[in-house]
């Protein structure tokens, strides 16, 4: 689930971002890639914390870290949700 959320969605999110903001520029981008970063060292950084946490049990860790795809994929529905109720 994590590496098809940044293979996958994390480029599409690039994507959908420049067709739906035409004159995002080059401050989205930069903002884009400022999420990205603090992501890719945040969740690392949680996972290590909170297995420390709990005596040291990686377990729990990755189980937090699995919890990030969860919640990029229910926010990709909600945000699907509220689209359709827009367009519809």
């Amino acid at each position: 689930m994590c590496g098809f959320s940044v293979g996958i969605l994390w480029p599409g999110t690039f994507s959908k971002a420049s067709a739906a903001l035409k004159r995002g520029g080059t401050v989205m981008f930069a903002l884009l890639a400022l999420a990205g970063d603090l992501g890719c060292s945040g969740g690392p950084t949680l996972v290590g914390f909170v297995s420390s946490a709990f005596e040291n049990n990686l377990r729990i860790g990755i189980f937090v870290g699995i919890l990030f795809p969860v919640v990029l994929l229910l926010g990709l529905i909600f945000a699907g949700k509220k689209r359709e109720k827009k367009l519809g």
